[in-house]
């Protein structure tokens, strides 16, 4: 029978007697005053009577019961936050066109309306607005997302050869085949300005060129256009948008 290598345990009961014996972090004299205050706050929201709403039709009540699970005090703040967000939309809302789908789109500093619509994936193009990084051309859904993807995105050009400078103003030569997702966004985001533009997914095939206009923060995308890369007498160009 194989001897089977045995382990020594003691230093695993020191270390675990150690840590039962080490005397724990005792709160500052500011984190109590804190501590007192938040409970001072409990105890006075929950001594103030408050109105108890009922639905008339309790079967069409999407908002779940959280009365027994969360304290009161918390559940009276995200209704508030919830309240003062629904007439925050709203109040959009108003300002916006009166079309269906998405009426303007937040990209960098500008927001722009839109002309026509631009087949985003359904949960994206159901919205009134979209918010777009103005570097990678991702799409997001509310400027939180947007912010906290600005600070993450590394992007400030688009990918690909600069072919072009003067001043201000840059030519960056896009292969569709090797950036194909940010082609497609691209192509997504121009859409929105063009009514006969067809090229959405299938990139592949093209190479495009983006116009930028650079300063301090980066190179902000102005305008493109697009060709086949497959010769012919011909060569098929499509695409611009300006803001």
């Amino acid at each position: 029978m194989p001897h089977l290598p045995q382990f020594n345990s003691c230093p695993i009961k020191k270390a675990l007697e150690y840590h039962k014996k080490s005397p724990r972090p005792q709160p500052t004299q500011e984190q109590k005053q804190y501590l007192q205050k938040i409970r001072d706050i409990h105890l006075k929201f929950k001594s103030e009577p408050v109105e108890e709403i009922k639905p008339q039709n309790p079967d069409k009540n999407r908002e779940p019961d959280l009365s027994n699970f969360v304290p009161d005090y918390d559940l009276k703040l995200f209704r508030d936050a919830q309240a003062l967000a629904s007439e925050k939309i709203e109040e959009d809302l108003k300002t916006q066109p009166n079309t269906k789908g998405t009426k303007c789109i937040e990209m960098g500093r500008f927001e722009m309306e839109v002309w026509y619509q631009s087949p985003y994936p359904e949960d994206y193009a159901r919205l009134p607005k979209l918010y777009i990084c103005e570097y990678c051309l991702r799409y997001m859904k509310t400027r939180t997302v947007l912010q906290r993807h600005v600070v993450k995105c590394v992007w400030r050009h688009p990918p690909g050869e600069e072919v072009y400078r003067k001043d201000k103003i840059s030519v960056w030569e896009v292969d569709g085949k090797r950036y194909k997702q940010y082609c497609q966004n691209l192509c997504l985001l121009a859409k929105f300005f063009l009514d006969h533009k067809t090229l959405y997914y299938d990139v592949e095939p093209f190479l495009f060129y983006v116009m930028t206009i650079v300063d301090s923060e980066g190179c902000h995308t102005v305008g493109y256009f697009s060709k086949s890369e497959v010769h012919c007498s011909a060569p098929a160009i499509e695409g611009l948008f300006t803001r």
